[in-house]
Formats: structure tokens, sequence, C-alpha cells
């Protein structure tokens, strides 16, 4: 089973392994019993490199303990062998060498992903008008929308990589084998149903919160589509489980917490029984 956990998910295992209090209910037994599962071939825990890139902001705490928290959990327990690096996993949590060079592409990174959130709650009013107008003055249910949505964006995609690279007729290839067929490649259609999904909830207060700028919003994008190689996808987030939950033949399972992972796996039930039998 390909597992691919939401980086809060790694951050509160770390937290249950130090023994602080801010572990979403993780326990340092559920870690023991996720790392046994792992090792028995029961789970692969996939690596992505947005992973990598929200690790690696443990460096600005300056803490060579906590750098190797995060590197060993990440050597320990994720897959390393899928993603191709062009340095050692642990150059990334060095406290040394070219540490401001790195915070300074956190820093960027940051800027970068402000202006996305700008972006977001600018376009949110206007986009909303335009989706009412469609829709005939009510707010559609998601399921509606997304599929009258999906295959238009596909279309706008391929005519945009059309344009971009002259690559004439390319649209009419495409349509020729089916918009439909390609839409449903898992990749494309989550990575299309996640975005659909989070403009629906930003501008029809379909999130639960719904709070007008999350920061762990652009990062949640790209993990959505990391996550289209995985079988199950683990997340603490309740609004990213909830915009991914929702998407109609995800091909995926979304779970809220680690400890449900343990239901499919066969190794604890829910009620929190024994986690050493993971054998």
């Amino acid at each position: 089973m390909k597992v691919y956990f939401d980086k809060n998910v790694l951050s509160h295992m770390i937290a249950a392994q130090r023994g602080d209090p801010d572990t979403y209910g993780v326990t340092r037994e559920d870690v023991n019993a996720m790392f046994a599962a792992a090792a028995a071939g029961k789970v692969t825990c996939l690596l992505s490199f947005m992973h990598l890139q929200e690790a690696s902001y443990v460096v600005r705490a300056a803490s060579a303990k906590k750098a190797n928290d995060e590197l060993n959990l990440i050597q320990g327990l994720m897959d390393t062998t899928r993603i191709p690096l062009r340095y050692e996993l642990s150059d990334l949590f060095r406290l040394d060498g070219d540490i401001e060079e790195r915070k300074k592409a956190l820093d960027d990174t940051d800027a970068h992903n402000e202006r996305l959130l700008n972006s977001f709650s600018e376009a949110a009013e206007n986009d909303r008008a335009l989706v009412l107008e469609e829709f005939g003055g009510k707010p559609p249910e998601f399921k509606e929308f997304f599929y009258k949505k999906v295959f238009m964006r596909m279309l706008t995609t391929i005519d945009r990589v059309e344009k971009q690279t002259s690559s004439i007729g390319l649209v009419d290839a495409c349509k020729a084998q089916g918009i439909e067929n390609m839409v449903r490649a898992r990749s494309l259609f989550l990575a299309d149903g996640v975005s659909l999904s989070y403009s629906h909830g930003r501008m029809f207060g379909g999130l639960k919160k719904k709070k007008q700028k999350r920061h762990g919003d652009p990062p949640d994008l790209h993990h959505a589509l990391s996550a289209s190689a995985c079988d199950v996808l683990v997340t603490h987030d309740e609004e990213f489980a909830f915009w991914m939950d929702r998407i109609p033949e995800k091909r995926i399972k979304v779970l809220d917490h680690v400890t449900r992972l343990f239901e499919l796996i066969g190794g604890i039930d829910a009620d929190g029984r024994d986690h050493t039998d993971i054998n």
C-alpha cells in the first residue's frame, strides 16, 4: 500500500517522538507502529520534493537536534529511492555550508506563496460573480461545478501548451483521443480536481473553517499532485481533507488521522488497542 503523508502528519510524529504536547493525538506508540509497518512492507511511505522543502524550514530554528529529528524521520520512514536527488539528504539539514543560500530560497518561497494567497483572495469575489452568472444565479453544488469545469480546464491547458510550444494541431489531436480519457489520468484528475475544490470552497464557503488566508494552501496544492501516486493520503488538516475527499472519481482514499491508517493495514483498531502486533 502506497501512503502519502501531508507534512503536518510527519511533524506530529516528530512531536510525539520528542514528547512535545502538540501531537494532534499521535502517540509515540503510533510512530513506532508506523515504522514497524513500513519495515514489514505493509506500507510504502512516499517522499516528495514538497516534504523536503517544508522539512528544510527547520534550519531557521538553528537547532541541530531539530534538524536531525526531521532528517531521521525521512530516512527512517520514507521511501527515498523514488525521488532523484542531486545532493545528500543530510546536506539539506546542515546548519553550516550554504545555509544562507538555503534560507534565502525559503524566503523566496514564502514571498511567492504570499503572492499566491493574495491573488486567491483578490480573485474570489470576481470569480464568484462570474460563476453565479454561469449557473443561473445560484451557487452550484460542487459535483455539478466540477464536471462542468474540469474538461474545460483541460482544454484551456492544452490550448496554452499548443500556443507556447507552436505545436500546431495539438488540441485537435487531443480531442480525437478523447479529452475525457486524458482528464481521468489520475495525476491530471487530482491536480485539476483539488484546484477546483479549493476554488469552489473559497467562492462559496465550502471550507469548514472558511479562513480567508491559510498559509499552508499553496504547499497543499502541490501535495495533492504528489499524492496522485499513492493509494492513501493522510492529512491532519481538516480543510485539506475536506476538499480532497469530495473530488469524484479520485481513486485514492483520504484519511483525516494517521491512526485510521492502522485500520486499513490491520495492525490496530481505532479504539486504541496495542500497536505492537504489526509484524
